[in-house]
């Protein structure tokens, strides 16, 4: 079962696996959401050498939604392709929560070509940045 943690960030959902560990997935959900709804969804198709962890993002103002906080990884301005981005937001969680968790999986023993990066929405971001930072 999925346990909210402090080691890693505040209100990050690990699912442990119940074989040996051989390989991770960091999954970050969308803007608003939460890890702990992912955390359950990871449950129903975990592998058994797989640990899943679901970090939520901590409450900042989003200017798309007129400065109201909610959990966001970085700040949205608008839609429009093309249009502007938080690209140090971006950055920052690259460099601060992707690098930091993948680190402390090979800590951990697990090679980080065995930690997959993924995310729904906004936390699509992350993953698709890390492999060009």
């Amino acid at each position: 079962m999925a346990t909210a943690t402090r080691p890693r960030r505040p209100n990050t959902y690990i699912t442990n696996p119940t074989g040996k560990h051989t390989g991770t997935v960091i999954f970050f959900h969308g803007l608003g959401d939460t890890g702990a709804g992912w955390s359950a969804a990871m449950e129903e198709i975990r592998e058994p050498h797989i640990k899943y962890i679901c970090p939520t993002a901590l409450p900042m103002p989003v200017t798309l939604n007129g400065g109201m906080r909610m959990p966001s990884w970085f700040d949205l301005f608008n839609l429009q392709i093309g249009g502007k981005e938080d690209t140090e937001g971006i950055k920052k969680v690259v460099k601060e929560i992707v690098s930091e968790m993948v680190a402390e999986e090979e800590a951990d023993g697990i090679p980080s070509n065995r930690v997959l990066i993924g995310g729904f929405s906004q936390g699509r971001f992350p993953d698709a940045l890390s492999f060009v930072s």
